[in-house]
């Protein structure tokens, strides 16, 4: 009997763990397609500070994610604070996909902002990111220096994974999306400008987006 009831209590706890990583998974980003690529497909171009030109890449994600990236609000009197006094408390937490943006650039002055995050007993440095949406309009914001921009680099119909930090990052240009079909692939194959400069104008294919929304 007392077996029995072991078993029940072990089965009950393997049920809920269970559920919890299965939410856990779904909530991190459900648009996870079977071969391990996003089903929405964000395509454009990076230029990091050392190279010369923007590279074209596919697959953009931003820490593993297109959807819900967290940014901080800019401090009103960003220009006389000083880069140890912020605390993340202070500030509002911004969420934003990146179907919304078309351009993100950090900030040519390459300041560093040291937040101290709730929870967290080392401080973080945060750059300040230019972010311009669909409709053309830029609002700066903190970001995490460490943020992971990833994307394949298209090189000669190939694919080859390309991977910076924030810190290393000049400019992101988002050109376009597309969803994936079963196959893996696009509908239609997505067309990179790398001629385009971003911020330098609306693009003929942006539709109109709303702004980052302040996260509840």
């Amino acid at each position: 009997m007392i077996c029995y009831r072991h078993l029940l209590i072990m089965i009950s706890i393997t049920l809920i763990l269970y559920a919890d990583t299965a939410h856990a998974l779904g909530a991190r980003e459900a648009s996870i397609s079977t071969n391990g690529k996003q089903k929405t497909n964000i395509y454009g171009t990076l230029k990091t500070v050392h190279g010369k030109d923007p590279i074209e890449v596919d697959n953009i994600t931003i820490n593993g994610m297109v959807r819900d990236i967290k940014v901080y609000e800019m401090p009103e009197d960003a220009a006389g604070n000083k880069a140890d006094s912020l605390d993340s408390a202070e500030l509002a937490t911004i969420k934003f996909d990146l179907k919304q943006i078309s351009c993100l650039v950090v900030s040519p002055s390459r300041r560093r902002w040291t937040l101290k995050r709730k929870g967290y007993t080392r401080r973080r440095d945060y750059l300040e990111v230019k972010i311009t949406n669909k409709n053309n309009k830029e609002t700066s914001y903190l970001m995490d220096a460490e943020t992971k921009i990833a994307g394949d680099r298209i090189v000669d119909a190939s694919l080859v994974p390309e991977e910076v930090s924030l810190s290393g990052l000049e400019v992101l240009d988002i050109q376009g999306s597309c969803e994936r079909t079963e196959t893996g692939k696009c509908a239609v194959e997505p067309k990179i400008n790398k001629r385009r400069r971003c911020g330098a104008g609306k693009s003929a294919e942006a539709q109109p987006a709303t702004q980052p929304s302040a996260a509840q």
